[in-house]
Order: structure tokens, then sequence, then C-alpha cells
């Protein structure tokens, strides 16, 4: 064998060698996983304290071809089983809060237990959040999340287990409250982004405030346009375009608005001013 030929196959292997350690690991959609006998239309990861599953909410009556699996199912890693009695109808939204996996949809039941349109999985058994959200089977629960320690649900209502709250509500772990005056429509997606937390639907007015589709829950500190939890002097740099602009649909003028009076204004730099201050 020539020396010019064993050049060349160490450079082929050298160079196989480099593009293996380049590229790494790769990865693909594994086939042949049991399915669903219809649309899955939210998931979760969930540990009840016995180990962690996945969860999948939708339309489905059956699961890996296991029947009697209503609307929801946990995957193990090898198969698809019942979550207790399953539910009435779809969930379109699954996350988890405390100690326990929180379900929001269509559904008003699972067995002989209510749950309007939202409830909680322990592990063992499904219960209600007080007495549910929403007042008629036209509505719904389209998105959850967790905020500033509550579980916070959006979607198609304006009451929360009988408390006005229009398309967006908190849960505190007893009770239900309105997140301030709410949206004027549906609120389809929900997250979190630092400190703010962030709405998506067919909103267009939350908190009276002008808005294409979407919203931010700000920090209620006054002066703090940061949303960082403290007024500072940072803060100055965001105040004075609002101030002198008094732009609506600025994403400053809500917390620039500190007497909640529409505008920021002269009464606004005094509490501006105390805030900085600490007073």
């Amino acid at each position: 064998m020539s020396r010019q030929y064993l050049c060349r196959l160490g450079l082929a292997i050298l160079t196989l060698g480099v593009v293996g350690s380049a590229f790494g690991q790769t990865y693909e959609w594994a086939a042949g996983e049991a399915g669903f006998g219809a649309p899955v239309h939210s998931l979760a990861v969930y540990d009840p304290g016995s180990g962690a599953a996945v969860y999948a909410g939708g339309e489905f009556a059956s699961a890996g071809g296991h029947y009697s699996i209503n609307h929801i199912a946990r995957w193990t890693g090898a198969d698809w089983y019942a979550v207790g009695g399953g539910l009435s109808n779809t969930p379109e939204a699954l996350t988890v809060y405390g100690s326990d996996l929180i379900a929001g949809g269509w559904f008003t039941i699972s067995g002989t237990t209510s749950l309007y349109h939202i409830g909680k999985w322990n592990g063992s058994s499904w219960s209600p959040l007080g007495s549910g959200i929403g007042a008629s089977l036209a509505d719904t629960v389209y998105a959850l999340t967790v905020y500033d320690g509550d579980l916070i649900a959006g979607g198609l209502f304006t009451t929360a287990s009988g408390v006005s709250a229009n398309y967006i509500a908190k849960w505190n772990g007893t009770s239900w409250a309105s997140l301030g005056p709410g949206m004027n429509d549906t609120a389809y997606a929900l997250t979190m982004y630092g400190s703010n937390l962030f709405a998506g639907g067919r909103l267009t007015t939350p908190r009276g405030r002008s808005s294409a589709c979407w919203a931010r829950w700000e920090s209620l500190l006054h002066g703090d346009l940061h949303g960082d939890g403290k007024v500072h002097v940072a803060d100055v740099d965001l105040l004075v375009p609002v101030l002198v602009y008094q732009d609506a649909d600025s994403c400053h003028l809500s917390t620039a608005d500190m007497d909640r009076s529409g505008t920021a204004a002269g009464a606004d730099i005094q509490l501006f001013i105390s805030a900085l201050l600490g007073g």
C-alpha cells in the first residue's frame, strides 16, 4: 500500500472523526409509537411523587390501543394508561401547579366528580377548584400557566366560581379572583417572560388599553417601568418619553400612570419621586 494512499485514508478517517464530533448525536421521530384515536390538544409532564410521566389531553377515547381512556392519558415510557375516570370532554390546556396536575377545557365532570371546565389530579383522584370556571357549557378554558404563585386561567368565560372574571382569572390555592378588569374577549394563550405575564387571543382592549390581540400584565409597583420589582434611576429613562409623548399604546403607560387617571402627568411625577426615594 502506497504512502500516498495511507495519507488519504488517514485524512478521511480524521475528517469523519471531526465531523462526527462536531455534529454529535443525531435525532429523529420515533416510528411505530402507539397513538390516539383522535387529536391531542395539550401535553404536560407531571410527577405525583411516584415518577414523572407525560400527560396528554384531547378528543380521544382510546390511547395505545387501549379503550375507555377518556380525553386524558399518561405515558410512562412504555405504554399509555388512563388517568382516573378521565374527563367528559376535551382538555385544551394542562399545567402543573404545586403538587397537582391542572386540566382546563370543555369538560364538566370526571366520573361523578363535578369539574366545571377545570380540575386537578393529585396522582390518585380528580377534584374541583372551587365551583369551576364559566356559567354555561359554551364556556371553556383554553390556556393555563403559573404566575407570581397563582394559577392563571384564560379562555372563553366571564365568571370563575361565581366571581366576575372577564376571560382571565387567578387561583391562589383556595379561591378564584379576577386579574384586574380582565379582557374584552377570549384569551387563547398564556406564558411568562421575566416578571411579566403575557396573554394572546381575540382581546383588543385589556385593562381598557388598545392592544392588537395580545397583552402584558405588568408589575403594579408604582414607577417600576422596567418590571424588575424596584424603582431606581434607570426607570427615569422610560418614564420621560411616556410623559412627553403620552403614547396610549406604550407598553409602559399603564405603569407610568400611577394614579390611574388614564394619562401620565404631574401627579404621577410626584408619586414616582416618592417611590424613587423609598416613600
